[in-house]
């Protein structure tokens, strides 16, 4: 009797085990797609969530187009724990811009290497990791103006943020 009670536990223990390892995770991280407004409230209290950010802007006749993806990790310590990551930059020059240059006196070909250049520099900005550190004042506040078009490079003043090496 000892036996078989002892197989019948062991087979519901096996039966247990193989139902969890075919059930799908179920995640703590809550998926706000692009709805910065849905970040922004999981930020307020550092619940873990994730978005991606798309922002396309003009600045001085290059459109400069960047994909993040941006992930509350989590408290620590009396910060919020967040991660970055730079998905895609792409950089185009308006026609203007270019006419612009043309009206300088650069060649064609000098437009287009300089068109290159720029875009392999942005790109290699391409899939670059931080995890930072951040006040949830601060990270609310900068993903608010963040949200409504503006950004600075000031944005990041007070965030303690270090590169994400792979393999980490």
């Amino acid at each position: 009797m000892m036996n078989r009670t002892l197989s019948l536990v062991t087979l519901i223990g096996l039966l247990f085990i193989a139902t969890a390892c075919n059930m799908p995770a179920i995640s703590s991280v809550k998926d706000c797609g692009e709805d910065m407004q849905c970040f922004i409230d999981a930020g307020e209290n550092c619940k873990p969530a994730k978005m991606v950010f798309p922002v396309e802007f003009e600045m001085m006749g290059v459109i400069i187009t960047t994909t993040t993806y941006q992930e509350i990790i989590g408290p620590v310590d009396d910060l919020c724990e967040v991660k970055f990551r730079t998905e895609e930059v792409k950089v185009e020059y308006t026609d203007e811009a270019i006419d612009q240059m043309l009206g300088m006196g650069l060649t064609q070909e000098q437009i287009d290497e300089q068109i290159a250049a720029t875009q392999e520099q942005v790109s290699s900005q391409e899939g670059l990791d931080e995890i930072c550190r951040v006040d949830t004042e601060q990270l609310t506040a900068v993903m608010e103006q963040w949200s409504s078009g503006t950004f600075s490079t000031d944005d990041w003043e007070g965030m303690d943020c270090d590169p994400v090496v792979e393999g980490e």
